[in-house]
């Protein structure tokens, strides 16, 4: 597994690129490759923009038969600590089927418990 996620611009632009391979458990369970790649850029306090890549290969199989997705997305911050994020995408590789992408996320904060000594 790869991963590398940058924010740039003032913390406004968002760059996150992930590579996964899978090892199949059995003769039935194929090995996997992911590629998925994200660009956001915030355009206010709550809404981000940007486009997502989502590529899926088996590894016996020739990279052009595999699939690679590719669209726009919108990341909305909701309240509570989640957030809503979607993407509709098309297949670049195959014969153009399109993906809906829809993801209700939750974010975890924890607070930082700050001691100031009297010394």
């Amino acid at each position: 597994m790869f991963n590398i996620c940058g924010l740039f611009l003032n913390k406004k632009l968002l760059i996150n690129i992930q590579e996964q391979y899978f090892f199949g458990l059995n003769e039935e369970s194929l090995q996997h490759y992911y590629l998925v790649q994200y660009i956001r850029y915030k355009i206010g306090k709550i809404i981000q923009t940007g486009i997502l890549s989502y590529g899926k290969w088996k590894t016996e199989e020739p990279f052009n038969q595999g699939h690679c997705f590719i669209g726009p997305s919108i990341d909305i911050k909701l309240p509570y600590n989640f957030n809503l994020h979607t993407a509709v995408t098309k297949d670049v590789l195959q014969n153009g089927t399109c993906m809906t992408y829809i993801r209700l996320g939750y974010r975890v904060l924890w607070k930082q418990k700050i001691e100031i000594s009297n010394d």
